[in-house]
């Protein structure tokens, strides 16, 4: 490359010479090549220093840190959502032990109700086994009483309508014993 510039360099030095007598188009005179050849190149190399050494390190640093920063937010974000993953799954994990407790616990009430229920219906049923066995136990006192209340009005009763329409005096033993089947065959 740098014997091609040689090579226009002394072209233009020799040829400069030349035309610089004749009047003609600015665009066309040699004479300025040199300078501005010079200084296009000046200003081109000066540019590409200042954007490979300023401008582009500075753009590639904030490109840098903003990826830096993205990759920084998606750990974090990745680390969050792992540890809401875990929260959810022991909160999980603890509302089932909670329901499996509760269950049990329920069971545990209705089958303590179900056994205290039935503890007191056996208590009431023997309470109403005993009053039903002394009900029946009075009424047989009753009946007996009662019965030989009916035996004692029946014998009087029967000795007067013997005595009253006969005029005889009856046989106590006879009647008794008539009377006693009588009531037997009653109760």
């Amino acid at each position: 490359m740098f014997k091609y510039f040689n090579l226009v360099l002394l072209t233009f030095l020799f040829v400069n010479p030349a035309y610089s007598e004749a009047k003609g188009l600015p665009q066309l005179d040699f004479t300025t090549y040199p300078s501005l050849i010079f200084w296009s190149i000046l200003s081109l190399i000066s540019l590409y220093l200042l954007m490979a050494y300023v401008i582009t390190p500075k753009i590639s640093n904030v490109i840098n840190d903003r990826e830096q920063h993205l990759q920084n937010d998606l750990i974090k974000a990745k680390a969050l959502k792992k540890e809401s993953d875990d929260t959810l799954q022991k909160v999980n994990a603890q509302l089932d032990q909670t329901k499996i407790e509760a269950k049990s616990l329920i069971e545990k009430a209705i089958s303590d109700s179900q056994i205290n229920s039935e503890k007191i219906l056996n208590s009431l049923n023997l309470k109403l086994n005993e009053k039903i066995e002394k009900s029946l136990k009075d009424i047989s006192k009753e009946k007996s009483l009662v019965l030989k209340d009916i035996f004692n009005q029946t014998f009087e009763l029967s000795n007067l309508v013997i005595y009253k329409t006969s005029n005889i005096k009856s046989d106590k033993t006879k009647l008794t014993d008539i009377l006693k089947q009588q009531i037997k065959i009653l109760s």
